[in-house]
């Protein structure tokens, strides 16, 4: 476990130090992309080292969770850019990494239907907040719809973990987290655009956003601090379960 704690003494820095260049000199400045990639390049190779050490019938779970958070590096370093291309291609890598933990939790729940009830409140929520925001986002892009999708099926299916093996709340911890820190993402951006512009597309507001400003900083903290504790809860599991 001592591959943990450093983990962790490394992460923590690197994760703090991000959030503050953000703010300071800007999302897509390098010094900001490469301390954000070096604090996910930890995590990657911490469950490198877990995934190397895991027993045998494990060793397919673990991974498929270093694929995933090897996806969510290069999304990490894609969606730091400034175009709205760049956007989308990060939301891409990070739907690729959904779909490993998908294929990860899949190998290991042995309640995996009882995911189906709760993907449907759980998608059905999103779309309705995502149309409550602003009521033009009734006519959503594709990508929207789509990564949607992804994300409420992982969480919907980390829910069935705790009822399969031991420790599996550690999973559901780290779905739970990730989704939380998409959600305060899609709020700050569309109401740092909307406070600018009246665009009607998650690709414009995007655009205005990365112009303006990171949006509400409090939000952005809590945000980028759930989702490095999501992705570090996920290297954990490899470890644990």
């Amino acid at each position: 476990m001592w591959i943990l704690v450093v983990m962790y003494a490394l992460l923590i820095p690197c994760a703090v130090s991000f959030i503050h260049a953000k703010h300071k000199i800007g999302g897509d400045n390098p010094l900001t992309v490469a301390l954000k990639a070096a604090g996910t390049t930890v995590i990657v190779l911490a469950s490198v080292a877990g995934t190397a050490g895991s027993r045998e019938a494990m060793q397919v779970y673990a991974f498929l969770v270093t694929g995933g958070l090897v996806f969510g590096l290069v999304g990490d370093i894609v969606i730091c850019q400034k175009d709205t291309k760049s956007f989308l291609s990060g939301m891409l890598y990070f739907a690729l990494g959904h779909l490993c933990y998908i294929g990860a939790f899949l190998r290991i729940s042995t309640h995996a239907l009882w995911a189906l009830p709760a993907f449907v409140v759980i998608y059905g929520t999103i779309l309705a907040i995502i149309i409550s925001l602003n009521k033009i986002f009734k006519k959503m892009p594709v990508p929207i719809v789509v990564y949607g999708a992804v994300i409420s099926a992982m969480v919907s299916l980390s829910m069935t973990l705790p009822f399969s093996i031991a420790g599996g709340f550690i999973l559901t911890a780290a779905a739970v987290l990730f989704a939380i820190s998409d959600g305060l993402l899609a709020y700050n951006i569309n109401s740092k655009a909307k406070e600018n512009c009246k665009l009607s597309f998650l690709t414009h507001r995007f655009d205005t956003f990365h112009k303006m400003g990171s949006g509400n900083r409090l939000t952005d903290w809590i945000s980028l601090c759930c989702y490095f504790a999501g992705q570090s809860l996920f290297a954990v599991s490899v470890f644990c379960l």
